[in-house]
């Protein structure tokens, strides 16, 4: 499973955790993943029907496959 990772924005203060910049193209790989994440990929990848799941697994599924847009680009003033 790839996760993005985030890191606190340094426009902003450091330490304010609303305060994070998405580093989109850096991921976690998960060499073993548990057997939960494991059916999660399974109900993404098959297109199965969630609707019988319980509202936290929900929750995760599309937490995994919305995208982030928790930060606003950075604008450079280095050319």
């Amino acid at each position: 499973m790839l996760s993005p990772l985030y890191s606190p924005c340094p426009e902003q203060g450091m330490g304010d955790e609303f305060n994070l910049m998405d580093h989109s193209d850096i991921y976690i790989l998960d060499f073993s993943p548990n057997l939960k994440t494991l059916c999660k990929l399974a109900v993404i990848n098959y297109s199965l029907d969630q609707q019988g799941l319980p509202h936290d697994i929900r929750w995760e599924l599309n937490a995994m496959t919305t995208n982030s847009n928790i930060s606003r680009p950075i604008f450079s003033s280095h050319g």
